[in-house]
């Protein structure tokens, strides 16, 4: 946890937890090393240390996934994963890797793929919807004003003023 230029509380995740994450799905992580002229993802998990378990679930299931979308030469990869308005984002985009077979992309078999990646990704923000970005807990969450974050009671009461949320 950081303090931003306007003196809010920042969540970032720790290094040690996005490793664990990068371990889980190696080619839905493939770009985090790049510079950030080709991907976000250089950045790292621009969320809390609170939304990890979630983000674990969800890393095995894209990696499942990208198990399968192999299969047709194709796989899905990472461009940037981050809290905001208080929900996670998760912006991602299909490769192709001809070269590294005779076969040419499934573009059909990959379609098929789309709706199971969507899925995944509303699991991801329906639990962190339900998860303090900064402890985990999922009891009492509520959003901040002004600079949203989805944080529990004691949490938000680092903070001037909390606006109850129904879940």
């Amino acid at each position: 946890m950081q303090n931003d230029r306007n003196g809010f509380m920042e969540l970032i995740m720790r290094k040690e937890l996005e490793n664990r994450l990068y371990e889980v799905a190696p080619v839905f992580f493939s770009e985090k090393d790049l510079d950030a002229q080709e991907t976000c993802m250089c950045f790292g998990f621009e969320c809390g240390d609170g939304w990890f378990e979630p983000l674990l679930e969800f890393s095995k299931e894209v990696a499942r996934i990208n198990g399968i979308a192999m299969k047709s030469h194709i796989c899905f990869v990472a461009s940037q994963i981050k809290q905001k308005f208080g929900d996670i984002r998760v912006y991602w985009h299909t490769k192709s890797f001809p070269d590294m077979c005779d076969q040419i992309p499934n573009r059909e078999d990959a379609m098929r793929l789309y709706p199971m990646m969507n899925n995944a990704i509303n699991t991801l923000v329906v639990r962190c919807r339900n998860t303090c970005e900064n402890c985990g807990t999922t009891n009492h969450i509520n959003t901040t004003d002004g600079c949203i974050k989805r944080l529990c009671v004691k949490c938000a009461g680092k903070r001037s003023k909390t606006v109850s949320i129904s879940s």
